[in-house]
């Protein structure tokens, strides 16, 4: 009897079957984990408007119903001053002007509803605007602000935290301005009293947004603060007050609480990981995979959704838990910095080195689209104490003027009269420069400078392209000229 030969399963047809088997169980698997991304919908599962809310309440010591009323007031001044805009400009071009003019502050140039090519015909016609806004009632409402509560504007809402955060900006920052002009023209009518009173609606009006819960928004309520205070520094130098006005001024100033970075960082900490829900799938577990909702909402371009970029998140780019990890260290280390003093801060070129390395990754599309607003809050927080403090130099420095006659030949005759000690420069704790300078080209009667994170005395001199890089840069070996000359108009 013949003895039956065993079979082999790895005959050529089965060997081929198997590996076809194994090929179509792979792209099976493959295909199911990509299509899981490509038709995944946002499922947002924490409520991070109402922490968000929360903070800021607790960030400006107000309650809901208050935070809410002060709100309407800047909408309602907004919705003023957009009107008084619409009538004048309106009304100029009925006359002719079709062309957007400049009311030049010397420093940052203004954009109004102006028409015309020379000072004094811009100046009319602000002057024109301002009476419009007073007779639609919006200086009542900013007296209404200034002597309530910090306001903040609702999160109520659906979609990215993020997407509907910085709408009011660009209008409270023309508000802003017209307060600048209206210290400007304040002090060319000799109206002290309008003078102080702008000065203290634009200090509110920046201070109300620099409490709203975002970086960007920090960083344009600092910036709105010091268009204000450049423009009184002006007014300072270029014309005599009275000394209660002095006074006033000061004590408004030292009223001016503006929020903090590191508020403003643990704000956009909340706000990335809410856009983390809308932009990364859920495995229920905490992780996920990056999605094209992110380019659908506007906020980083991806293009049109497809399968092959879903392929490119479910195998290439970092995970929900990698991204929100590695968002996680860069904020913790941007707050560590922000919370000291800026000689102390040690941990900006470990930041900025991380930083850079993700930004060359493919990998991290998420964190590289995001990251370029909380770390100016850090030099914008530094630039504003500086500016806060000079600016009440400067007030002491024209009272004693008036005073005496004559301007301080060192600011220790400032002392006891107006200061305790030596003012101090809150960027190293030393003293502001200060000198005479009666040959200025630009008729500035004194230098006041900070000398910059490097402590040398460089007379003054400063980086007119960068002015706030000896702020930010120990290295720069420049200091920063705290009244610098105005620019004019012929050279805008």
């Amino acid at each position: 009897m013949k003895q039956r030969k065993p079979k082999h399963w790895y005959r050529p047809r089965n060997v081929f079957l198997a590996v076809l088997a194994a090929v179509l169980l792979f792209f099976g698997w493959v295909f199911l984990e990509v299509w899981q991304v490509y038709t995944a919908e946002p499922k947002a599962t924490v409520d991070y408007r109402a922490k968000l809310r929360d903070m800021a309440e607790q960030n400006a010591g107000v309650s809901p119903e208050e935070a809410d009323d002060s709100w309407r007031l800047v909408v309602d001044a907004m919705e003023g001053y957009k009107e008084a805009e619409r009538q004048i400009n309106e009304e100029l071009a009925e006359s002719g002007f079709s062309s957007r003019g400049t009311f030049d502050d010397g420093q940052v140039d203004f954009d109004y509803p102006l028409f015309g090519t020379n000072l004094p015909d811009d100046v009319d016609r602000e002057r024109q605007c301002l009476q419009r806004m007073r007779e639609l009632g919006v200086p009542q409402l900013l007296d209404g602000l200034s002597m309530g509560t910090v306001g903040l504007r609702p999160v109520e809402g659906s979609g990215p935290l993020i997407n509907d955060s910085l709408s009011p900006v660009p209008l409270v920052m023309r508000l802003v301005k017209s307060q600048a002009a209206s210290i400007r023209i304040s002090a060319l009518e000799g109206d002290w009293k309008q003078l102080l009173k702008a000065f203290k609606h634009g200090l509110h009006l920046a201070e109300t947004i620099s409490h709203q819960p975002t970086a960007i928004e920090y960083w344009s309520g600092a910036s709105m603060a010091t268009l204000i205070l450049d423009e009184l520094q002006s007014a300072l130098v270029e014309r005599d007050l009275s000394p209660d006005i002095y006074r006033a001024l000061a004590e408004t100033l030292r009223e001016f609480s503006p929020s903090r970075a590191v508020f403003s960082l643990a704000c956009d900490r909340i706000s990335y990981h809410d856009l983390a829900d809308w932009v990364f799938t859920d495995d229920g577990h905490g992780d996920g995979f990056m999605t094209s909702k992110l380019g659908e909402w506007g906020l980083i371009s991806v293009g049109e959704e497809s399968f092959g970029k879903a392929v490119v998140a479910r195998f290439i780019l970092a995970t929900k838990r990698e991204s929100t990890q590695e968002l996680d260290v860069l904020i913790d280390w941007l707050i560590a910095e922000a919370g000291v003093e800026p000689t102390q801060v040690r941990l900006r070129g470990k930041y900025q080195q991380r930083l850079i390395e993700l930004y060359s990754s493919w990998r991290f599309p998420f964190i590289r689209n995001l990251f370029s607003a909380p770390e100016l809050a850090i030099g914008i927080e530094d630039a504003l104490q500086v500016e806060i403090s000079a600016t009440l130099v400067m007030i002491a420095i024209a009272e004693y003027k008036v005073r005496k006659g004559e301007y301080p030949v060192r600011l220790d005759d400032l002392v006891p009269e107006s200061f305790a000690a030596v003012p101090i420069d809150p960027l190293h704790g030393g003293t502001f420069g200060y000198r005479l300078t009666p040959d200025d080209p630009h008729g500035r009667p004194y230098l006041l400078y900070s000398t910059g994170l490097d402590r040398n005395d460089d007379g003054g001199d400063f980086d007119a392209a960068d002015s706030l890089r000896c702020i930010d840069d120990p290295n720069a070996q420049t200091d920063y000229t705290v009244n610098q000359p105005r620019r004019p108009m012929a050279e805008y």
